[in-house]
């Protein structure tokens, strides 16, 4: 249980590390989109992450997203960047 109050102080790096521990986190690490509510992808994590991996981080979010920071992110295109601004859009409209 004490597990459900440190997460928030994790990083983005942590987090997706615990899909390792044992089925029940991967369970839930990948299908709460609390925990993908603030996305911070800052170095090391940063210089390997693509627009494939952004999206599918972005799709656990599932329509939660709050912040996006992407720090030293060299390999992530600017019309990813875009499709996530104009989805978001759309969902603050509805």
């Amino acid at each position: 249980e004490v597990l459900f109050y440190v997460i928030p102080y994790m990083t983005l790096r942590d987090i997706l590390n615990m899909e390792c521990i044992c089925k029940y986190l991967r369970y839930w690490v990948r299908n709460d989109a609390l925990l993908w509510r603030r996305l911070h992808i800052e170095p090391p994590l940063s210089k390997r992450i693509r627009n494939d991996n952004l999206i599918k981080l972005f799709e656990r979010a599932k329509d939660q997203l709050d912040c996006l920071i992407l720090v030293d992110c060299t390999m992530i295109t600017e019309d990813i960047i875009n499709h996530i601004v104009f989805v978001m859009v759309d969902i603050i409209d509805q």
